[in-house]
């Protein structure tokens, strides 16, 4: 999906007629809007899919029950250089367990989870994390230079970081490559950024398993242009 980035910005709270012996009343409008040199499309590989095939209830008897690390890549192709980031949408975040700890991954705080959706019963499935592995980055056929990339929930100051965070109103995550600096966004035509994806599971006592439960994490990429 890519955003909408022109905007048109009405400003002034009346437009008045009036007689030629009043003051005169103004008000502005104002046209707002940037133009970039080209525009920028995300693709997933493998059509987006992450599947951990069948699995087994008997596998499950721990408060988090890791089912490993997956991999899938984002592609950003733009028809020409430009500054832009991406957002990372939880389509599933009211499914979030109350408490779980995704395997190998150092922060489990709520804006670093993804839910896994819910069974028929109402009971959170598990939650997974997105991280960006920097060491197989590709920016323009190159080697990325940095070991990280940036965030930001403004769009202008830029801290470091390597996990994607799920976009939401209360904080709208960007995530943007770094240039040479490590301090500002770098601008690129073509953009090759691995996931790795971390899946954990809930107890399958707390689901009252009685029939399939199919895992359903549903994650919206965007593009932003700065």
């Amino acid at each position: 999906m890519r955003k909408l980035i022109f905007v048109i910005a009405l400003t002034g709270a009346m437009i008045s007629v009036q007689s030629a012996h009043a003051d005169e009343l103004t008000t502005a409008l104002m046209v707002k809007g940037k133009i970039i040199p080209g525009s920028c499309t995300p693709t997933l590989s493998d059509g987006g899919k992450i599947d951990y095939g069948t699995i087994s209830t008997f596998l499950l008897f721990h408060d988090s029950n890791s089912l490993g690390v997956k991999n899938i890549t984002l592609h950003i192709s733009c028809s020409a250089k430009a500054y832009v980031g991406f957002t990372a949408t939880d389509n599933r975040s009211d499914s979030l367990p109350e408490y779980i700890e995704v395997v190998n991954v150092k922060n489990n705080d709520d804006y670093r989870l993804f839910g896994l959706g819910k069974t028929a019963e109402d009971k959170a499935i598990g939650a997974f994390t997105i991280d960006v592995d920097t060491m197989n980055l590709k920016v323009d056929g190159k080697k990325y230079d940095r070991t990280e990339i940036l965030y930001s929930t403004t769009g202008t100051s830029w801290p470091f970081t390597k996990n994607i965070r799920s976009y939401t109103d209360k904080a709208p995550y960007i995530e943007a490559l770094s240039n040479t600096s490590g301090r500002l966004v770098k601008d690129f035509k073509e953009a090759e950024i691995p996931l790795v994806i971390n899946t954990s599971i809930v107890d399958a006592r707390e689901l009252s398993v009685t029939d399939k439960v199919m895992l359903d994490g549903n994650v919206t990429f965007s593009i932003v242009y700065l």
